[in-house]
């Protein structure tokens, strides 16, 4: 299998974009800070705020984070409920 710098270049934009999403539909189903869930996510309160003023863009690396707090807190979330 041979896969292309372009073709994985591709997919990380895409994963990106999603996390960016998902962290949107968080922020507004939680009703968290963006700065409160940074903090919390990644220990950057202002990563949102730059990267919407275009000082900064999210890295594949935040973006797991990202994902990996949400999926965390989605997890803690269910195990309180049970």
């Amino acid at each position: 299998m041979h896969t292309s710098k372009a073709s994985i270049a591709n997919d990380v934009s895409t994963f990106i974009v999603e996390v960016q999403q998902e962290v949107d539909a968080w922020l507004a189903e939680t009703g968290t800070a963006p700065t409160m869930f940074c903090k919390k996510a990644v220990n950057d309160p202002n990563l949102l705020r730059q990267i919407e003023m275009g000082h900064r863009r999210l890295t594949f690396a935040m973006a797991v984070r990202l994902r990996d707090y949400m999926s965390e807190q989605r997890a803690n979330t269910k195990a309180d409920c049970a």
